[in-house]
């Protein structure tokens, strides 16, 4: 669904920001990503598309797996 955001291989550069910048990598499934979609657009009225949802959708898979501030 988020074909956007699955990629085999990153660039050199983008690889390297990503081992400096980032701390964790969290994957959802297609049923996640779904029910993420369908919350933004029934209680925020917005119409995302599923890359962009996918943050909400890890976020509602498991809450108290992050601790704040969360980008």
């Amino acid at each position: 669904m988020a074909d956007g955001i699955k990629v085999g291989r990153p660039g050199d550069i983008p690889f390297q920001l990503v081992q400096e910048l980032v701390d964790d990598v969290v994957t959802v499934s297609e049923d996640e990503l779904s029910s993420a979609l369908l919350l933004c657009l029934e209680r925020a009225k917005m119409v995302v598309e599923p890359a962009g949802a996918s943050p909400v959708a890890a976020l509602l898979s498991d809450p108290g797996a992050f601790g704040g501030p969360v980008v």
